[in-house]
């Protein structure tokens, strides 16, 4: 399987979900998938790190405003390419300036406070309508989530736990 992973979050740096989409990574891989890792970040800060790793790194450290526009085409490009099976994205925020032509199907993790934010319940569910499937970090995030957001249509996705 073509496996994309789409993420603002990866290692080198350290934290909850950059643990999470780099165990993805790693773990698809040892599972003998095609991997590739679109990230943002500094390329002189994590080349020592990409290097040592059997799946392909992409790393986008550009002016934010610029680096989601360039990330997107290069992804767009790539998709095309590639033809990825599935694309994985660390928050609502990658999905959102993830603008592939091509059928993939698109799985999203919901880890946090990214789905507090209210004021952008608009641009929340607008990125969320052609994901495939939601990862869920925990019920409690779940049940926030479907407090928060009754206006997604619960049929266009299934929640994976």
């Amino acid at each position: 399987m073509k496996i994309l992973i789409y993420t603002q979050c990866f290692a080198p740096k350290f934290g909850g979900i950059e643990s999470v989409m780099t165990n993805l990574a790693k773990q698809a891989n040892l599972l003998k998938h095609d991997v590739t890792v679109l990230a943002d970040g500094s390329k002189h800060y994590t080349s020592i790190f990409d290097s040592k790793q059997k799946y392909k790194i992409y790393r986008f450290d550009q002016l934010k405003f610029l680096r989601k526009k360039i990330k997107s085409n290069f992804a767009n490009d790539l998709c095309k390419e590639k033809k990825f099976d599935v694309a994985f994205f660390d928050s609502w925020k990658s999905l959102e300036s993830f603008k592939s032509e091509n059928k993939i199907k698109k799985i999203c993790l919901i880890h946090g406070n990214e789905i507090l934010k209210l004021k952008k319940m608009k641009i929340i569910l607008n990125s969320f309508k052609n994901v495939d499937g939601i990862i869920f970090n925990s019920i409690y995030t779940q049940n926030l989530f479907q407090k928060n957001f009754k206006k997604l249509n619960k049929n266009k996705y299934r929640i994976i736990h």
